[in-house]
């Protein structure tokens, strides 16, 4: 489906402009963050197939379509990978994974479209 293949390339786009916002001063930086992030989109497709495709699966079955419910959604799974690569509590990274992750999650619920069909 077109969105499972669309929606992580959200990500490194998502840590460009946060490290861009962060270091306006130096706007190579952020060009150079996102080229570097692209390295990390397996790991973005490996956790949409892991958490993404059942959350999904969950949520299609409950017919919940909610933008809101979906960038929530794809907030907690950045969340969740944000304990799993930084390995401690409550870091800067946490905001821009769960952000990273929601953007991803919402253009997913965009592309697919409203009126999610149960099974």
């Amino acid at each position: 489906m077109l969105a499972f293949m669309i929606a992580p390339l959200a990500v490194p786009c998502v840590f460009g402009l946060v490290s861009l916002a962060a270091n306006l001063s130096d706007p190579g930086h952020g060009l150079f963050t996102f080229g570097f992030t692209l390295l990390f989109l397996p790991v973005a497709y490996l956790t949409e197939l892991v958490f993404g495709v059942p959350a999904w699966k969950i949520l299609r079955r409950f017919a919940v379509d909610s933008y809101s419910v979906f960038f929530a959604t794809g907030a907690c799974i950045g969340w969740l990978m944000a304990r799993w690569y930084a390995g401690a509590w409550l870091t800067l990274m946490d905001v821009d994974f769960a952000l990273a992750a929601a953007a991803s999650a919402t253009i997913f619920r965009w592309i697919v479209g409203p009126g999610v069909p149960r099974i």
